[in-house]
């Protein structure tokens, strides 16, 4: 008879499915079983409560199918939780949603936690009667206690024996009881040591990552690894918890080696463990600190016994997200060991997350000098996203994640394609300043899943798109109704959806059970005789049993309205935020139009944005308090404040990935800083070896020119450089790079008769129709020959008197530069909404058939 029994062994239970199984296949069960562990780490911590997260390591060699957790505080007390369902009030358990239920061998998953201390410190709890160390408990079965303990001495003893030259400083042995074969290495090729490994030389199926795309974009871009272009060469990048790479060496004689690491990372608490085949080399040690991303420690690791022959060893990441890895030196190394930080120590695996040393102990406004207008930012555990407007560009919708409110990252899309009508195409019609205005991002418990939703301006009807993860994919979902500026609530009481929204006239509409589709409205109320200008742009939340809607009157400032009674009102409205004076740089006008958030510490912060043309709209946070049920926003001498302390959470500045980082276009897809101007013509561009532009367009127009690609400029200044390989285009190509808005200047490369020139155009720009009254007139030319060329934009967005400014330069060999033309004024009106932009263009005036290749695109701030 077949059952379904479940073994707690190492702080997981895996369900198995067993037959009747003699003492020799249960051992070997039992053995087998027991090398999947898990680890709670305390993520952050604060007076009254903590997050932590419980990793599930399969160390078996077949996957692990189900999985469920328990455990029980002294004192501490579970309030809610993330990626996995969760029952019980102490002793609670975990287990598996659909999604993370099979653990790959050596792959990892993991869920979260948050709690209240109850006046004592955040615990570390036995999980499933063992602690997270590893250790086999004595509160489990005698059966498996006796089966792991010896399969246990039978290994050590195994490695005691074979170790017996070794010296006190050897972790272990590394012995052939895994051979591996030079064609299993990279390349087909094992390196024989002494050697440098270089780190993204890893074997074919040598690794584990949690990413599913090489998001580095460098190098080896058919795999999950993220590899990217540093100095000189590669490394692998943003390495985190139980991700791990193997490589495959060549030794020629057994004995003792050294292990030197050049390596990067910020922060306390990164940790490294070298193993081969489930035999543990060096435990967990501890991983020096650099002061910034980008620079690296070459550093003494240990040593570590090997036998002669074909080696596979494996390097695992600790408990601590973030590090960088150049390579892994085996034998006598003699360059220059960089001494360790004197902040860093021994960590065990189960250490906590590095903490705000290498933060600032205030923040400035703005928070982000980008074009991220009209914000809507929510928390889902230990981590914040934020969506905003992004118009007719695709995709659309940006989502960026933070751990701390003040450092940012793109990581993905809610709207992958603008595919609504026929004119975000730019196929013979235009959609500019339509698209995507204030939209909408919350996140629903009861289903683990994301809401996106957003009323397309003027052509396109409304969406709600979905997604079980920030990261995507995301599913289009047609909505019945199109809500002007909507704020988005998921009532977490009764688990209802509500949508305010209008100009004027705010609204409040109930959603249906899936949250897809209308099924009751009501005006709640109208904008006040007292309130000069409409209401529009509203924030929808529930707190303390209150309903709110924030909406802004454009561009003053931030009105609230509360209801005592339900979601449909009375409404009582109050100033929040009106008029504020703005001490911060980049002041273009009072702060308005955001959205607020709660801390896990339970501390509340108000993101808006700032009017600061040519820029754009960029958010500015302030913090705030209530009283009496009404908020109110932090003010330092009267004013919304140009720096305030450091938000009370970890450091995530070693979490997030560079939002303006080179970009070499290795990998297959574009990182989610890109956005095309309309829709591309996907059969007209690629990546992988650069990004490639093949004409799409016969035109002289810069605004009806299919495939712009576009990247936000980040102020107070930045300086954009490409890299364009111009040999294959046609005569009557135009391509280059562009300060990009309603009135536009580029510098770029123009084929005629068979010749090249580099040029700087002027004055392109859009009448208040949206439809062009000028292809610019050039300003300066020079004939090039060669077929490379580097072209330059400096970009000066500040609103400063003498700012705002675009000068543009070449280069023929990449180092020495020369500027083209004048300088270029940059428009600093409104109606546009959006900012200045950088524009990666290419078009054909006569013929399509020609092409370019942007071998990089790198952004400096001086």
């Amino acid at each position: 008879m077949v059952s379904l029994q479940k073994y707690f062994l190492e702080g997981v239970c895996i369900k198995r499915k067993l037959g009747i199984l003699g003492i020799g296949s249960l051992m070997a069960l039992l053995s087998h079983a027991a090398s999947a562990s898990c680890t709670y780490s305390i993520d952050s911590e604060w007076a009254a409560g903590f997050t932590a997260s419980i990793n599930i390591k399969n160390d078996t060699s077949t996957a692990i199918n189900g999985w469920s957790v328990n455990w029980q505080y002294s004192t501490n007390r579970m309030s809610s939780g993330w990626n996995a369902n969760f029952s019980g009030t102490n002793p609670y358990s975990a287990t598996n949603l659909n999604w993370n239920g099979s653990i790959a061998p050596g792959q990892t998953v993991s869920f979260g936690i948050q709690g209240e201390k109850n006046g004592g410190s955040a615990e570390r709890p036995t999980v499933s009667g063992t602690g997270c160390s590893g250790v086999t408990s004595s509160t489990q079965s005698s059966v498996a206690s006796s089966v792991v303990s010896s399969a246990v001495r039978s290994s050590v003893a195994a490695s005691s024996a074979a170790r017996s030259s070794s010296s006190a400083a050897v972790s272990s042995v590394a012995s052939n009881a895994c051979p591996s074969q030079v064609q299993n290495a990279f390349q087909s090729y094992a390196p024989k040591i002494p050697v440098a490994v270089q780190a993204e030389d890893f074997d074919p199926a040598g690794y584990s990552d949690s990413s599913t795309t090489n998001e580095g974009g460098a190098y080896r871009t058919d795999t999950a690894v993220d590899v990217k272009s540093i100095s000189g060469g590669y490394a692998v990048g943003w390495m985190t918890n139980g991700e791990w790479l193997e490589y495959t060496i060549f030794v020629e004689s057994e004995g003792d080696y050294d292990v030197t690491i050049r390596s990067g990372a910020v922060g306390d608490g990164r940790t490294l463990k070298i193993s081969q085949c489930n035999n543990t080399l060096i435990e967990s040690f501890s991983v020096p600190n650099v002061s910034t991303w980008g620079e690296f420690k070459t550093w003494s690791a240990g040593k570590i016994h090997l036998e002669a022959g074909y080696q596979k060893i494996r390097v695992t990441v600790g408990s601590t997200d973030y590090l960088d890895l150049d390579w892994i030196y085996i034998g006598n190394y003699t360059g220059t060991i960089d001494p360790k930080s004197s902040s860093s120590s021994s960590t065990s695996s189960s250490s906590s997350r590095s903490s705000s040393a290498t933060c600032a102990s205030t923040y400035t406004n703005p928070l982000m000098w980008e074009d991220l207008s009209d914000s809507e930012v929510i928390r889902v555990g230990d981590a914040y996203y934020y969506t905003a407007s992004t118009f007719h560009h695709s995709p659309g919708a940006p989502v960026l994640r933070s751990y701390d409110l003040v450092n940012w990252e793109y990581i993905s899309h809610s709207v992958p394609a603008l595919d609504f009508d026929s004119s975000y195409n730019l196929n013979g019609s235009r959609s500019y300043v339509n698209g995507i205005w204030a939209s909408s991002l919350q996140y629903r418990e009861s289903n683990k899943t994301f809401y996106w939703m957003g009323c397309m301006h003027n052509k396109g009807g409304g969406y709600v798109f979905t997604s079980t993860s920030p990261e995507g994919p995301w599913t289009k979902n047609s909505s019945q109704a199109c809500y002007y500026d909507m704020g988005l609530l998921v009532d977490k009481d009764s688990d209802k959806m509500y949508v305010a929204w209008g100009n004027n006239s705010i609204n409040v509409a109930e959603l249906s059970s899936d949250g897809l589709r209308e099924v009751r409205r009501q005006e709640v109320f109208k904008t006040p005789s007292s309130i000069s200008g409409p209401l529009e742009g509203s924030r929808f939340y529930k707190i303390n049993g209150n309903y709110y809607i924030f909406m802004t009157q454009y561009a003053n400032g931030e009105y609230v309205a509360r209801s005592t009674s339900g979601p449909f009102g009375p409404y009582e409205i109050r100033p929040f935020a009106v008029r504020l004076p703005y001490a911060g740089v980049g002041s273009g006008g009072s702060p308005h139009q955001g959205g607020i958030v709660q801390t896990q510490n339970g501390d509340w912060y108000y993101i808006a944005f700032n009017d600061s043309y040519p820029a754009g709209r960029i958010p500015v946070m302030a913090p705030m308090t209530w009283s009496n049920g009404w908020p109110s926003v932090t003010l330092v001498n009267g004013q919304w404040g140009a720096s305030y302390p450091f938000p009370n959470l970890p450091c995530g500045a070693g979490k997030v990935k560079p939002r303006n980082a080179r970009d070499n276009f290795t990998s297959s897809t574009l990182n989610h800083a890109w956005e095309w101007n309309h829709n591309p013509d996907n059969s007209k561009w690629s990546t992988g070896s650069g990004l490639t532009l093949r004409t799409a367009t016969v035109t002289s127009d810069l605004y009806a020119a299919r495939n712009t690609l576009t990247h936000r400029i980040e102020g107070p200044r930045s300086v954009a450089t490409i890299e364009l390989d111009y040999s294959a285009m046609q005569n009557g190509d135009v391509s280059g790079l562009a300060a990009f808005r309603d009135s536009s200047a580029w510098i770029g490369v123009k084929k005629s008769n068979g010749s090249y020139r580099v040029v700087t155009t002027t004055g392109a720009s859009l009448d208040s129709s949206w439809n062009t009254n000028s292809y610019g007139s050039e300003a300066a030319s020079s004939s090039i020959s060669g077929g490379k060329i580097w072209l330059r934009v400096d970009a000066d967005v500040r609103t400063t008197s003498g700012a705002g400014t675009a000068r543009f330069y070449y280069s023929t060999n990449g180092s020495s530069f020369t500027q083209l033309g004048g300088t270029f004024t940059m428009k600093r009106d409104w109606p546009f909404f959006l900012g200045y932009r950088f524009g990666i263009f290419n078009y054909a005036t006569q013929s399509l058939g020609g092409s370019v290749r942007v071998a990089s695109f790198d952004v400096t701030k001086p």
